[in-house]
């Protein structure tokens, strides 16, 4: 090719890729973020009831041998 046709063609794809580049529309804004803590303190509850049944039920076994 003739160094005048690339220099066109790499006018056209470069105005080409910023026009593309220029018409995305920004990010949308970041989500709120979720209050701190632990993931395990939504289940803290059943977790604590989870382990006074398995303390009372060791406390059986042990009592009844």
């Amino acid at each position: 090719m003739r160094p005048q046709i690339v220099k066109i063609v790499v006018l056209i794809v470069s105005i080409f890729v910023s026009t593309i580049s220029w018409g995305k529309q920004l990010p949308p804004p970041p989500q709120r973020t979720p209050p701190i803590g632990l993931p395990i303190d939504g289940g803290l509850i059943y977790l604590l009831l989870l382990g006074i049944l398995l303390g009372v039920f060791f406390l059986l076994r042990k009592k009844r041998v």
